[in-house]
């Protein structure tokens, strides 16, 4: 992307066209896949955070089938009953015990992981968070939603589009999941989401022609496949808001509560017996209430 008139998005295009010009072979080649998964979650919206952050995992579905597997053995030997991996439930121990093996896991996924910090000083990205130009198809939904809302779906949307473009491949189906938080908290605002990721993906990804998904971590209730692919995005936004945080504070406030070391290294118990299990069937919703599909097509601006 090299066009001024795309501002932020811009920006971080070249930010990441830098690093890969400096580090080349940095970013993981997804475009092999024919299904394409963005998981994202946000962080930062307690009135003591000085950021927000966004993050995203880009990745390739036919391809992680390793992680599937040992994401699967982690679940049942140190988070059984445990329910879903979170930054803000790192408090309890077994989540403590789990964490490093289940990052271990995470990075057999072969994916890009970005996460955006956005300073609260700041008090808005766009000088006009959406209209009957920008949104045409839209303007009923951008009427019920508060402006923060929108906002926020607007972010995520232009940031997640970004990544996409430039990750994606012309004719890779694109599933995006997301918790079922404040841009998707109930069927209607779902439907209405999934057209505005549809928008952003349109004109950002404007080749882009296979079939988008949208799914909330619900879709698929007693498994936490999706869960655990958005709990990656949660535990990097999490942990760059606290970080970035503190390092705004004295150097005095830096540091880490220390935890009692697990009783056995990490992962010690965890053992691939299966062989990668079939990648794409498991990713498919069973809730069709929190799922949004829609086919991507070329757009004439």
């Amino acid at each position: 992307m090299a066009d001024e008139r795309f501002g932020l998005a811009d920006r971080v295009s070249d930010a990441i066209a830098a690093l890969e010009w400096r580090e080349p072979g940095c970013l993981c080649d997804v475009r092999a896949s024919t299904e394409l998964l963005i998981a994202c979650d946000f962080a930062g919206a307690h009135a003591t955070a000085r950021y927000e952050s966004f993050a995203f995992l880009v990745g390739a579905i036919n391809e992680s089938g390793p992680w599937m597997t040992q994401r699967a053995a982690v679940r049942e030997e140190l988070l059984a009953g445990r329910g879903e991996v979170s930054y803000k439930g790192l408090h309890d121990a077994h989540r403590q015990r789990a964490l490093a093996p289940f990052m271990m896991a995470a990075n057999l996924f072969p994916a890009n992981l970005f996460v955006v910090l956005v300073s609260k000083r700041l008090k808005r990205l766009f000088d006009n968070p959406g209209d009957k130009v920008l949104f045409p198809e839209l303007v009923m939904a951008v009427r019920n939603w508060n402006a923060r809302s929108f906002h926020r779906l607007l972010l995520v949307g232009t940031l997640g589009a970004l990544f996409v473009s430039g990750l994606a491949a012309q004719a890779q189906d694109i599933l995006w999941v997301t918790d079922q938080d404040e841009i998707v908290p109930n069927a209607t605002k779902h439907d209405h989401a999934g057209h505005v990721l549809h928008h952003c993906l349109s004109r950002y990804g404007p080749d882009l022609n296979g079939l988008f998904t949208l799914l909330t971590t619900e879709a698929n209730p007693g498994d936490f496949l999706l869960r655990d692919a958005v709990a990656i995005a949660d535990l990097a936004a999490g942990c760059f808001v606290d970080v970035f945080g503190a390092c705004d504070r004295s150097a005095d406030q830096l540091w880490v509560a220390p935890t009692r070391a697990p009783s056995k290294a990490p992962g010690s118990a965890v053992v691939l017996m299966a062989p990668p299990c079939s990648s794409s069937a498991a990713w498919r919703a069973r809730n069709a209430d929190v799922s949004f599909s829609m086919k991507m097509a070329r757009t004439v601006a």
